[in-house]
């Protein structure tokens, strides 16, 4: 089977095993598309950067920065997709 959007060879195989524990098997390594330049040179692609932890931090301490701030985190969502959109 191959991935729908490059027809990529990559395969994994992921099945639990008798003791009860996961195991992650390599089916086929081979790819045969490059990297997206977006994810070249990171260990962990989806990895936070420390200036947008300080963005998380920030959301996360709105209502200590702000004593008289009703919003809750579903407006924060909220307000996030309609920057999306």
């Amino acid at each position: 089977m191959r991935s729908r959007k490059c027809e990529c060879l990559f395969r994994l195989h992921g099945y639990l095993s008798k003791f009860n524990k996961w195991s992650l098997s390599i089916v086929n390594g081979v790819h045969n598309h490059s990297m997206d330049p977006k994810l070249k040179d990171h260990l962990i692609a989806s990895r936070v950067a420390e200036k947008e932890k300080e963005n998380v931090d920030d959301l996360m301490n709105l209502k200590d920065k702000r004593t008289d701030n009703l919003t809750n985190i579903k407006q924060i969502y909220n307000a996030r997709q309609r920057y999306k959109k």
